[in-house]
């Protein structure tokens, strides 16, 4: 099958643009969630997120971009010190609300990772992580 030329230019500008990498041709993908979350309503129109990213004990995962998502408001975190940690570590990260209020209430938890195979920085695929979460007061 021909992939048409417009189709491969997208994906090439998105690649550029995002920094993404693929897996390996033929792997599947490596299972990644979130578990033991809390988020926490802070004063200023923070949230205080608390989780434990879960992956292959072996692996290290790095995110890319963490968001916070409420009906129409969102707060995000991409700071650029996120650094490459084990999976299972728990994880306490600041989202600033930047389009609305947060109020308590279910939201939506939104990142994307680079998850590294044995902690190799060269064999790193990215993957994407939604949970629903109770933001409380």
């Amino acid at each position: 099958m021909k992939v048409p030329r417009h189709l491969l230019t997208i994906a090439t500008v998105l690649t550029v643009i995002f920094g993404l990498t693929a897996a390996p041709a033929g792997a599947a993908p490596r299972p990644v969630s979130f578990a033991q979350v809390s988020a926490t309503l802070l004063p200023g129109n923070q949230v205080r997120v608390d989780l434990t990213v879960k992956c292959d004990p072996s692996d290290t995962y790095q995110f890319q971009i963490f968001h916070v998502l409420q009906g129409e408001t969102a707060g995000w975190n991409d700071d650029p010190t996120f650094l490459p940690t084990p999976c299972g570590t728990r994880e306490i990260l600041p989202a600033s609300g930047l389009t609305g209020l947060f109020l308590p209430g279910k939201a939506q938890l939104h990142a994307l990772l680079n998850i590294c195979e044995g902690g190799d920085p060269a064999a790193c695929s990215v993957a994407e992580v939604w949970k629903t979460v109770k933001l409380r007061s």
